[in-house]
């Protein structure tokens, strides 16, 4: 609601969203959710919904990249061309960047409720579109994240006490590994870690 301004303090820095635990596609996200033609308000809850659009973004592409397409009768296509035209539509309508993201978090509800009820079928297609689409708004899709050796040995260590249903050590080091801006989910063939 106010300028940002060096002599009334309130100019930020890309550093003082980086200390905030934001990322570059965090900042990238909260420009492109503001039509460019109109005045930004910045805010840090703002900033945490464009964290959260990003995370949205790379758990949906994770999920469609291991998903095995459903290649039986039962088996049904998202209709890429309609969400194709629709993005396309926004961006000619003056780079109407919020709309444009907007269509692409529909394709990406549309997409999990197939592949909640196992009936995908185009995982190819989708992910080659909704990686084009993200490269054009300027958004990150490459989720080969590489795990660093210290978080990785504590989510081992983690995976081991839950096995010997230690569970007040393992949320402590669940803790440690979200204090070290990693996320850990659990699941029946182990553990996943994601950079927050």
């Amino acid at each position: 609601g106010r300028k940002m301004s060096k002599s009334k303090g309130t100019l930020l820095t890309l550093e003082d969203i980086k200390e905030k635990g934001f990322s570059a596609d965090d900042l990238r996200i909260i420009y492109i959710l503001s039509h460019y033609r109109s005045q930004m308000n910045f805010t840090w809850k703002s900033l945490e919904q464009a964290k959260k659009n990003r995370q949205t973004i790379e758990n949906f592409l994770q999920r469609l990249q291991s998903f095995e397409a459903i290649i039986t009768p039962n088996g049904k296509k998202v209709d890429i061309n309609k969400f194709r035209n629709d993005f396309e539509n926004a961006m000619d309508d003056d780079l109407n960047t919020p709309l444009a993201l907007s269509v692409l978090l529909s394709l990406i509800t549309e997409t999990n409720t197939f592949m909640d009820n196992k009936t995908l079928y185009n995982t190819d297609e989708i992910n080659r579109y909704f990686e084009k689409a993200c490269k054009s708004l300027g958004i990150t899709t490459d989720t080969t994240t590489t795990i660093p050796d210290d978080i990785l040995a504590i989510a081992k260590r983690r995976d081991i006490s839950r096995k010997n249903k230690d569970y007040k050590l393992s949320d402590i080091l669940r803790e440690e590994i979200l204090n070290k801006g990693y996320d850990i989910k659990d699941s029946s063939d182990g553990f996943k870690l994601q950079k927050l």
